[in-house]
């Protein structure tokens, strides 16, 4: 038994690890991504595509950081997987409509 909690950043197996005691997930949208104590104990539940489970996943993540979802990203903007500083502007190349400013 730790008489000390991990803090954000660490590596995790669970929750109760952290300081926070609130968020142990993992750091990035990727299967093999490690789980870390998030940051302020912001994380969320997300679908994945590579299994039939959701994963929790940190929240107020940098710009570059692989995502699945706005809410991953400091920035609140998850763009062709990578968190990013704004969405696409009208004309460039998109995966998909929530990739850009306009969202069409």
């Amino acid at each position: 038994c730790a008489s000390t909690r991990l803090a954000d950043g660490e590596s995790c197996q669970e929750s109760s690890d952290c300081t926070n005691r609130v968020a142990c997930a993992k750091n990035s949208f990727a299967d093999n991504a490690p789980s870390i104590c998030c940051e302020d104990g912001e994380a969320y539940k997300l679908d994945v595509p590579w299994t039939y489970t959701d994963y929790w996943f940190c929240g107020n993540r940098p710009v570059g950081t692989v995502c699945g979802d706005d809410r991953m990203c400091a920035s609140g903007i998850c763009v062709a997987g990578s968190c990013a500083s704004a969405r696409l502007a009208d004309g460039e190349s998109c995966q998909e409509s929530s990739d850009c400013t306009n969202r069409v």
